[in-house]
């Protein structure tokens, strides 16, 4: 189903602009469209891995990125999509291994997860990735709710916020 558009528009799922999955998009839909010109790509703007895969499931996009471990879940009806199993999709390539990093200024006092008790914490957008991936790691961590204050934002939203002090850290996968 990832490619079977009939009006020759492929709506593919990126992420927030400014993480990598919307710029891998752009710069493969543009090579795609330059070496076939029965297509035309419109990369969608979207919250990540979790949307990506309902609304591809739903067949609102065409073609998406996802990570690996959403997938399975998916698949399954585990995890983020507890119950809600999706399969109407097929994996076409695995792009690379990502890992989820946990940004802070330089002049942070963070320095260990434990340092994060008490912070206000971006933990990427609602049905990201990067979403699931900060809350596995401060459950892990014994860091509930009552003792961090998360907030849902997009890269730039996150970044332009750690930079002039709104939030103390943020997560990115």
């Amino acid at each position: 189903n990832g490619c079977s558009s009939d009006t020759g528009n492929i709506r593919f799922g990126a992420a927030g602009v400014g993480g990598m999955y919307y710029t891998f998009a752009n710069s493969f839909t543009g090579i795609l469209s330059k070496e076939n010109e029965n297509y035309s790509y419109e990369v969608k703007n979207t919250a990540g891995s979790t949307a990506n895969i309902r609304l591809l499931s739903n067949h609102y996009i065409d073609l998406a990125i996802a990570q690996a471990d959403l997938i399975q879940d998916a698949y399954e009806g585990t995890g983020a999509f507890d119950g809600n199993i999706c399969k109407d999709y097929s994996a076409i390539a695995g792009l690379y291994t990502e890992a989820c990093q946990i940004v802070v200024r330089a002049d942070s006092s963070i320095h260990s997860l434990n340092d994060l008790q008490g912070k206000t914490i971006s933990i990427g957008e609602e049905d990201s990735g990067t979403e699931r991936n900060a809350n596995q790691i401060l459950k892990a961590s014994g860091l509930s709710s009552e003792l961090v204050h998360t907030v849902n934002l997009d890269y730039a939203q996150a970044a332009s916020q750690l930079q002039s002090g709104d939030i103390d850290t943020l997560f990115c996968t």
